[in-house]
């Protein structure tokens, strides 16, 4: 090539590279703002799921509750009617009987249903007859019915809403106890859905929480923002046509918002046209000021690599110094790009982190709550076989999310290394003979090969949450008479330590993904296990990876999956 054409051979590759990097620039920055909503779309489909889970299960405690206290009004009333027919009871008798049952009120009525004989309510009067619905009442004076239930009466005296029940005399009329019902008008507010909502509603991260059914809004945790109804918002539509959720984002009375609407049933098996809609608002903000960081950091290298591109072009004009510069500028761009992923990683776990931290916090109370109440009703004697077990699901259930919250915590609150002097081989096999004392009475084989003795100067509990973490993995893949094999070994400076099973393996579209916050493909899994594995991995300064299919790491014929890691001996090596 002439020289005089090289400065304009050089402009024009200036130009054409200069034009690829925008264009690659802005696809990258569109690309991490849509990875960001998207662990924001998680997020709330993750609150969506705890408020669906709570309310399902607390509306079970509730019902359990108030069955328990009606059973409990009918047997006091049909001791007192047997007693009554025994001998008359005094109103003096009354008293005594109301005192000592706990009871509001005792109201016997004759056969024409006129009040006969009471105790003595606090504030009130002897003679005076509650106020009793005939459909109640006649029925069972005339005879009708044997006994009667009727909840959530208010009183005259104080205005509190009671429960009464009712038994026919064996001679006609009847007898009528009342009791209080705070205490189930307590759990119906503490279990209920807008508790729950107005509890998450002062999580740091969330804007609202909304339910609303096809007449209007039912509960949410603000009154600053108008929602329309749903059928009425074009936006839900997708939701009608079967789509599990919809996302938007919109600016609103509290500031910027991404919203995730998706259709929930608050009982088991509810027909999906009677279900409720679900909106939950998170704090766009951090879109916001994501989209800015990355404009300004996208320009910036654009500068940069740009002035970069120039000096390249003048290199042309200087052939002996072409190699020099091509270093230099290869060198500038990969101090670059490894300084914007580590950056893109600390913005991304930041965000996620203080966001699940918040929600995290606020759902741990009422699910204490209802785990207490499920111990309670399963200790409780009165209960028949068919409760208890229905209680102890409930125990069970609340268990489990307790787990999912705890993961979240631990994923929200990552703690700096602890670096002691230990033998790993110790901790390892340790960390696999835990697991293996708790499934002896499952069909799964666990191997374990390790040195005699491997010294380290590591934080051991974060090496038992490695192989904990990917030891349950393992056995959770396996199929029934499943092998899942671990073995550590030292490589000079550093240790790895390869964990197998011979489960399904990992789709090779999931393995770009398998480390990315949230992901899972278990139904009952959070996405937060290999996350939390990579995050003490790297913490330790070592790696973590998934073995290929023709790794020499796999064992031959062993299928499943493999991952591998790698730590150094020395915390001075890392």
């Amino acid at each position: 090539m002439r020289p005089q054409f090289l400065p304009v051979t050089a402009l024009a590759v200036v130009l054409v590279v200069t034009a690829l990097l925008v264009w690659g620039e802005l696809a990258d920055s569109r690309g991490r703002v849509d990875e960001a909503v998207r662990l924001m779309e998680a997020q709330g489909n993750a609150i969506a799921e705890i408020v669906g889970e709570s309310s399902l299960h607390g509306l079970t405690v509730f019902s359990l509750l108030e069955r328990e206290q009606q059973t409990h009004l009918v047997d006091n009333a049909n001791w007192l009617a047997w007693v009554d027919g025994q001998r008359a009871l005094s109103e003096s008798d009354l008293d005594k009987f109301a005192a000592d049952l706990g009871l509001w009120r005792i109201m016997i009525y004759d056969r024409a249903g006129a009040l006969e004989r009471s105790s003595l309510p606090a504030g009130g009067q002897r003679r005076q007859g509650g106020q009793l619905p005939e459909s109640f009442l006649t029925p069972l004076v005339k005879g009708g019915e044997r006994s009667g239930i009727l909840g959530g009466q208010k009183a005259k005296v104080d205005g509190t809403a009671r429960m009464v029940a009712g038994v026919a005399r064996p001679r006609g009329g009847a007898v009528v106890v009342s009791s209080r019902s705070a205490q189930v008008e307590k759990a119906r507010t503490e279990l209920s859905p807008g508790h729950l909502i107005q509890s998450l509603g002062q999580a740091h991260g969330l804007v609202y929480v909304a339910l609303q059914n096809r007449t209007g809004t039912i509960a949410s945790s603000t009154t600053q923002v108008d929602f329309a109804l749903p059928g009425e918002d074009r936006d839900l539509l997708p939701l009608q046509e079967g789509q599990p959720f919809v996302t938007r984002r919109f600016a609103s009375a509290l500031g910027p918002v991404l919203e995730v609407a998706r259709v929930l049933p608050l009982q088991e098996g509810q027909d999906r046209n009677r279900a409720v809609l679900l909106r939950v608002g998170l704090d766009a903000s951090l879109l916001d000021d994501l989209e800015q960081d990355l404009s300004r950091r996208t320009w910036l290298r654009l500068l940069v690599t740009g002035a970069s591109l120039v000096l390249m072009a003048v290199a042309l004009l200087a052939w002996q110094r072409q190699r020099v510069l091509g270093r230099e500028v290869e060198k500038i761009s990969r101090a670059l790009a490894l300084k914007e992923e580590e950056n893109r990683r600390a913005e991304k776990l930041a965000a996620m982190g203080s966001l699940a931290a918040g929600v995290a916090h606020e759902i741990r109370n009422p699910l204490n709550t209802i785990h207490m109440i499920a111990q309670r009703l399963g200790r409780a004697g009165q209960l028949d076989e068919g409760l208890r077990h229905k209680a102890d699901q409930i125990r069970d259930e609340s268990r489990r999310i307790e787990d999912i919250v705890r993961q979240f915590l631990d994923f929200a609150r990552p703690r700096d290394p602890v670096y002691t002097r230990f033998d790993l081989a110790r901790v390892v096999a340790g960390a696999v003979a835990v697991h293996r004392s708790a499934r002896d009475h499952e069909l799964f084989t666990i191997d374990c090969e390790t040195p005699e003795s491997l010294p380290a100067h590591l934080d051991a509990d974060m090496v038992t949450g490695i192989v904990d973490n990917l030891v349950r993995n393992a056995l959770e893949a396996q199929p029934e008479g499943g092998r899942v094999s671990v073995r550590l070994q030292a490589q000079g400076r550093q240790a790895r330590l390869v964990v197998s099973d011979q489960g399904p393996g990992v789709a090779p579209a999931d393995r770009a993904r398998i480390f990315d916050l949230y992901f899972t493909t278990k139904p009952t899994g959070t996405g937060l296990g290999l996350g939390l594995v990579s995050r003490m991995v790297g913490a330790l300064g070592g790696h973590l990876e998934l073995a290929d299919d023709d790794s020499p790491a796999k064992e031959t014929g062993n299928g499943g999956a493999t991952f591998v890691v790698t730590l150094p001996l020395d915390r001075s090596e890392a």
